[in-house]
């Protein structure tokens, strides 16, 4: 949803200045990803899934995917 806020936002983003509240639009993918790095946590600490199982690879894939999207939209947002 921020990544599309940001899509459609993006022609009133670019003519005003910077202001902390266009940094809003990337709380809540780099919120969620801190959420899925807890789980990925609690998965490994009480879970008996084996490390390199399916499920623990798409977990890493979408943790890193998520963080990656946030940081960048995060980047393009302060630059």
């Amino acid at each position: 949803s921020s990544v599309y806020g940001l899509y459609s936002r993006w022609n009133v983003i670019t003519k005003k200045a910077f202001s902390p509240a266009h940094a809003a639009f990337c709380f809540p993918t780099l919120s969620h990803a801190n959420a899925v790095q807890a789980y990925r946590g609690a998965v490994d600490a009480f879970s008996t899934i084996p490390p390199g199982s399916p499920f623990k690879i798409a977990l890493f894939s979408y943790w890193m995917l998520t963080l990656i999207v946030g940081t960048l939209v995060l980047f393009v947002l302060s630059a």
